[in-house]
């Protein structure tokens, strides 16, 4: 058999007490503008109290909590905070682009064709495909014929003129729009 000696560790040191007097524990410092850390960890942290940047007056009875947590008076003796200054919007220079499908979501008064007679005498079928300007009220203010039947067109662009739309909004102003109208015309499966 073999035979393992065990061996125990000595006894803890006992804890060296520090001098009252030791040295300040090492600061970063800032040198050619760069931040440097400590190249040693304190043994203790001390509080360090700041002191008021010259020409400013701290007031001890400041007001700094009014209804609803809303501060009063501000604590460094300024007389009122500076202004918040919120960047405006630029406004569109033109419509605004909006896809055929946002546009059909804001439809009130929908779109509904009337067949020519001699296109259904022909069953003529097709998709008529306009431009439109959407104005801030939510008429049509103008369109432009992009595509489709040639015989099928004014029936589109009347059934157009007719529709309604919700006032679309940037900012809480109203805008005029700009997007692409589908007229389908079919017979389906009659």
């Amino acid at each position: 058999m073999l035979s393992v000696p065990l061996i125990a560790p000595p006894p803890p040191a006992a804890p060296v007490a520090e001098p009252e007097h030791a040295a300040a524990p090492p600061r970063t410092e800032l040198i050619d503008r760069m931040l440097l850390a400590p190249m040693t960890i304190p043994h203790r942290i001390s509080n360090a109290v700041d002191a008021a940047p010259p020409g400013l007056n701290i007031s001890s009875s400041a007001d700094l909590g009014g209804p609803n947590g809303v501060i009063g008076t501000l604590p460094l003796g300024l007389s009122t905070p500076a202004p918040v200054v919120r960047p405006q919007p630029a406004k569109p220079a033109g419509p605004l682009r909006v896809s055929a499908g946002v546009a059909a979501g804001q439809l009130i008064v929908p779109i509904q064709p009337q067949y020519p007679a001699i296109a259904r005498q022909i069953r003529l079928q097709g998709t008529v495909v306009v431009s439109a300007i959407i104005a801030t009220d939510g008429r049509i203010e103008s369109l432009r014929v992009l595509s489709g039947p040639p015989l099928l067109v004014n029936a589109a662009v009347e059934a157009i003129r007719q529709a309604r739309y919700r006032p679309w909004q940037l900012n809480g102003e109203p805008v005029e729009v700009e997007t692409t109208i589908n007229v389908v015309f079919s017979f389906g499966n009659n």
